[in-house]
């Protein structure tokens, strides 16, 4: 179970010269509680957008669920909420850029997904002025994934850029700190359950509502949800079934894929004595 953070919402101004040239930063308001986000008075993560709220259809109902729940003999209702959860593979992450003389890029990545990682690279280097040149990923052994691995991470931007501008070799790897506190976690939730069952003691209904802390940007983790479908209206034999997710964008962290893609969150609230090694 976790306490919902506040952060200071004062604006701060911080001035910082570099030789000839003077930025300024000012620290504009944030929000990190989803149900906070979701309020229509809080700043906007994405202003594009027009709400925190993302436009995603995680919805299912299968059944009656008022009816259901009128005609039950016992209703037992709760409220839970989890927290960020970060991954803790043996091997850390890495990567070693490297340009060729006509600037076509290789990238050896232990990443879990060597297709799409060739893609935002080459999205990259378009960015870069180089739309014409080829990029190769290479994987080696991944040492643990679990769905970490799954993003590119700017540490990977960072290695292409300097191996462009010294035309050497660049390689980056993520000590085990870094990994606590960069990686993309699990997303936190805050759900709502509500159970009926008859006098002999067979469930009648299921009411579940979700609340997802998606992080300022989406990612494979505003995915889970629709894993989360399954347990919910499978696990235990339930006629009467009706669930539905909000993913929030906040100013915390981007919510990512991790080992059980939503199960977790999902089987808590339908037995919380699971909770011990959840």
């Amino acid at each position: 179970m976790s306490s919902r953070l506040s952060r200071p919402q004062t604006p701060i101004l911080r001035r910082k010269r570099f030789h000839l040239i003077e930025v300024e930063y000012e620290a504009l308001p944030g929000v990190f509680d989803p149900v906070e986000a979701m309020k229509p008075d809080a700043p906007l993560i994405h202003e594009e957008n027009k709400s925190n709220i993302l436009k995603l259809p995680w919805k299912l109902v299968a059944g009656d669920v008022e009816a259901a729940r009128k005609s039950s003999a016992f209703v037992a209702e709760d409220e839970f909420e989890v927290t960020w959860v970060t991954h803790c593979c043996l091997g850390t992450e890495g990567v070693i850029a490297d340009f060729d003389l006509r600037n076509n890029l290789t990238v050896h990545r232990n990443t879990q997904i060597p297709s799409l990682a060739h893609r935002d690279f080459k999205d990259a280097l378009k960015v870069m002025g180089l739309p014409d040149s080829k990029v190769r990923v290479i994987k080696p052994t991944i040492g643990g994934g679990f769905g970490s691995k799954l993003d590119t991470y700017g540490f990977e931007y960072i290695a292409i850029l300097l191996a462009y501008v010294t035309r050497k070799p660049v390689k980056i790897t993520r000590t085990r700190e870094e990994e606590f506190r960069y990686t993309s976690t699990r997303q936190p939730a805050i759900m709502k359950i509500a159970q009926g069952c008859d006098k002999e003691g067979k469930l009648t209904f299921r009411d579940i509502s979700m609340i997802l802390d998606n992080g300022a940007y989406t990612s494979w983790g505003a995915t889970t949800p629709s894993v989360m479908m399954m347990p919910i209206s499978s696990l235990y034999k339930v006629p009467n079934v009706r669930y539905e997710a909000k993913c929030v964008y906040t100013n915390n962290t981007w919510s990512q894929a991790m080992r059980g893609y939503g199960n977790p969150q999902a089987t808590l609230p339908l037995n919380p004595t699971l909770s011990s090694w959840l």
